[in-house]
């Protein structure tokens, strides 16, 4: 490994792009990363795209205003492996901002869990194989601003520099284990590609009955807090700051709770500080006013289950939990992540089965395993399944 790395490329307009494109054209395997600005803005967006080859480092500039069609183009060529570490958030906000998905993919994470490794941060399991201890100060830094500095662009490009290396080393692991890890951990990457590709959508209506303690609140406090909440939405998106950044969840249910009628209340009863009461006061307290003019908003209730529903639902929770004692169980034998075992949604789902498998075939019909799942895995799952259905009967 180098000791001083050259500085990385960055990738900001056309003809670097053509650049960008003509070197790494014959690549193998490209490196990929991503850095977002959720700590900035109202709505968070994907402001660099960080790619290694085997010889260099490139830093994208998405936020530059050209065209990445012929990046995205190699990024979803299947003759080109992509290798992320933890790819699962990179790949949502790819999706999301652009509707465009990377494969084949590899991830390193994902690999190190199945290899048991017990530390699997990036910044860790480098320098576990590279004694090398990457700098994490620019963190937390905001990458949508521009001009990048130096240091943001040193940081970013250390997320990908060693990837294809660390591929390499874990790979020649990979190749000493069962291979039914290896498959376990190409069925993890592909659940995470399998994902559905969500765009962006406007704020949830109903988001703010998910501020703890917002269901306790009788019908006028309940009011009070939506209004709140939905101002604090336009105030976030005027100033394109992010939500906790204007108020957070808790000050907006202590005003909620004890409704000041002043702006100088607000730090002696709501405990928020003197500079936000100052700031937001007279806003606030009109939001207060106008509130107390519309009918309270009383708590959705749930629908009343029915008695033959309950029980049900009760025979599917123990079915799920003993599903899930045995994937703990199975995975503390490797060690490895119970989710590389058997996913929690593919369990739940089982959990909900009608009629209940109770052969392989049956299982197999479900359609929830893949072929070696069920030859690894299936009489176990079965067991697990006939013995939450014992004790129902013993309860009976």
């Amino acid at each position: 490994m180098k000791s001083e790395l050259p500085t990385p490329k960055l990738v900001n307009d056309a003809r670097s792009l053509a650049r960008f494109i003509e070197e790494i054209h014959g690549e193998e395997r490209l490196a990929i990363d991503t850095e977002a600005n959720s700590m900035y803005a109202y709505r968070e967006r994907v402001c660099l795209i960080q790619v290694s080859s085997r010889h260099e480092d490139y830093i994208v500039d998405p936020l530059a205003g050209f065209d990445l069609d012929p990046f995205f183009a190699v990024f979803e060529d299947e003759n080109v492996l992509k290798v992320f570490h933890d790819a699962e958030f990179d790949l949502s906000i790819l999706g999301r901002d652009f509707g465009r998905l990377p494969r084949p993919v590899f991830d390193t994470k994902i690999a190190a869990v199945t290899l048991g490794k017990m530390s699997y941060g990036l910044s860790s399991i480098v320098e576990s194989y590279f004694g090398v201890k990457l700098d994490k100060k620019q963190q937390r830094s905001n990458w949508g601003k521009r001009p990048l500095d130096v240091k943001q662009l040193n940081y970013a490009r250390l997320d990908t520099h060693y990837l294809l290396d660390l591929a390499d080393r874990l790979e020649e692991e990979l190749a000493q284990v069962d291979p039914l890890l290896v498959l376990e951990m190409q069925s993890e990457v592909e659940r995470l590609l399998s994902a559905k590709i969500e765009r962006k959508v406007g704020p949830d209506p109903d988001a703010f009955l998910r501020v703890k303690g917002a269901r306790k609140l009788p019908p006028e406090q309940l009011r009070a807090l939506k209004e709140l909440y939905d101002w604090r939405e336009g105030e976030a998106e005027r100033r394109d700051l992010p939500l906790f950044k204007i108020l957070a969840n808790h000050q907006l249910l202590l005003i909620a709770i004890h409704l000041p009628s002043r702006s100088d209340d607000l730090p002696r009863r709501c405990e928020l500080p003197n500079s936000l009461a100052v700031r937001y006061g007279k806003a606030l307290i009109a939001v207060l006013s106008g509130a107390g003019e519309k009918p309270g908003i009383a708590v959705p209730r749930a629908e009343k289950l029915s008695k033959e529903q309950r029980a049900a639902s009760q025979e599917d929770q123990r079915i799920l939990d003993e599903l899930k004692l045995w994937r703990k169980s199975r995975a503390e034998q490797r060690p490895t992540d119970p989710s590389h075992i058997l996913n929690r949604e593919v369990m739940e789902e089982l959990s909900r089965l009608r009629p209940r498998p109770a052969t392989l075939v049956e299982l197999e019909e479900s359609g929830k395993f893949e072929a070696w799942r069920l030859a690894a895995y299936g009489s176990e799952v079965l067991d697990a399944i006939a013995k939450a259905n014992q004790q129902e009967q013993g309860k009976r």
